[in-house]
């Protein structure tokens, strides 16, 4: 008699997909402090170094969901026709997989992105055997980086290789709150990118090129804002916020040197005063500026910049909720040197406020210091903040 044998079942997309356990599961307490400081550093990247931002985020949500991998996957049509997502940032145990692809239309990415939810899957190399690299999937986690109106495509997502190791709703929000930074950087990258290919093949006029520049800035701070509205704790409002006002600052230098050599940096600077206090009747800024003084635009950047930083500082710890005035000097100091200063009238320095440790606000007033060739000096007793630096080649009456 012949013993009959069971059917071995083969692993479905449905069978790996395992979505509601991410609501269903224990959810571990938030770290805080994580959370802030990863959210500060997202921030700070955005605002100084946006080319590294897509590294910061996957490095971001290897750290806060403690998992074994994270990666960023973006859709893209290749030149032969075939629809992919290419793998271009990674960190963790599969970091030597950069620039890997899956197919668009069999792949959690883009089961994801058409659902516009996050997704979880338990092995999914199972069936997408392509996933099968090296050590196993035991709990994948994607979050979609979709934009209303826009033709991005891509995804953020976390791997666990370890079975103890199971993502829960803790997780889906921590990375729902990197993916904004994710989709920032993303949208701002292909309008560049799209700007770039168009100028080259049809001729774009520059201007036209510089308006898409002016509105990419205008829509990274729109969706810092709108990150906002949904973060409770104040450190992590206080570091976006200072990267929306960086933005803001890049876009008003932009704006006033475009197409410039050089720009009139008395305009420049009270351009970013009155950007920095608007119609605030209990914040007055006086800006001192005895000459015209036209100087190269790249230069005129970096002094907007340092009075961004500076005024910023005064605001946020010289008067509280109360009112003040802030003043804004420039001035030469000899024939070839000049000297950036902000004072205020304000609560009192500590006495030893150089030497302590400073904050990210300061640590980027020296950076920029440096690029004039200059440095930054605090006078206690005065109030005052200023930057002494030589005047550059091209400075002009």
């Amino acid at each position: 008699m012949r013993v009959p044998t069971m059917a071995i079942r083969q692993p479905t997309v449905a069978g790996v997909t395992i979505t509601p356990e991410l609501w269903a599961r224990s959810a571990r307490e938030p770290d805080v402090e994580a959370e802030a400081k990863a959210i500060r550093r997202l921030a700070d990247t955005m605002a100084t170094a946006p080319a590294q931002i897509f590294q910061a985020c996957v490095d971001a949500g290897l750290e806060l969901c403690r998992a074994g991998t994270c990666g960023i996957s973006v859709y893209e049509r290749t030149p032969s026709g075939e629809e992919i997502f290419r793998w271009i940032a990674m960190a963790g145990e599969l970091k030597h997989h950069l620039n890997g692809t899956t197919p668009r239309h069999f792949s959690p990415c883009g089961i994801c992105v058409e659902s516009g939810a996050p997704l979880l899957m338990r092995r999914p190399e199972l069936v997408y055997t392509y996933l099968d690299v090296g050590p196993p999937f035991h709990d994948v986690l994607l979050i979609p980086l979709t934009e209303k109106g826009s033709s991005l495509e891509a995804t953020i997502w976390v791997v666990s290789h370890d079975p103890a190791r199971k993502f829960d709703a803790e997780d889906a929000r921590m990375m729902q709150r990197v993916a904004v930074f994710t989709a920032t950087a993303l949208q701002m990258a292909r309008v560049a990118d799209d700007a770039r290919a168009e100028a080259a093949n049809k001729g774009v006029l520059l201007t036209e090129l510089e308006h898409r520049v002016k509105n990419t800035l205008q829509v990274t701070a729109s969706l810092l804002r709108l990150q906002l509205g949904g973060i409770a704790d104040p450190a992590a409002r206080a570091a976006i916020e200072s990267a929306q006002r960086r933005v803001l600052t890049m876009g008003q230098i932009h704006r006033i040197g475009s197409g410039a050599a050089a720009g009139d940096l008395a305009a420049v600077i009270r351009s970013v005063c009155d950007d920095l206090t608007g119609p605030d009747l209990n914040r007055r800024v006086r800006v001192e500026v005895p000459e015209v003084l036209h100087f190269p635009a790249h230069k005129a950047a970096v002094v907007a910049l340092i009075v961004n930083e500076l005024i910023t500082n005064a605001v946020k710890h010289a008067f509280g909720n109360g009112a003040g005035t802030i003043t804004v000097s420039l001035c030469r100091t000899g024939s070839d040197q000049a000297e950036i200063s902000v004072a205020d009238d304000g609560a009192p320095l500590p006495a030893d406020a150089l030497t302590a440790r400073a904050g990210l606000g300061l640590e980027l007033v020296r950076g920029l210091a440096n690029q004039l060739g200059g440095e930054l000096a605090v006078e206690t007793a005065t109030k005052r903040f200023k930057v002494s630096f030589p005047l550059p080649a091209g400075a002009s009456h």
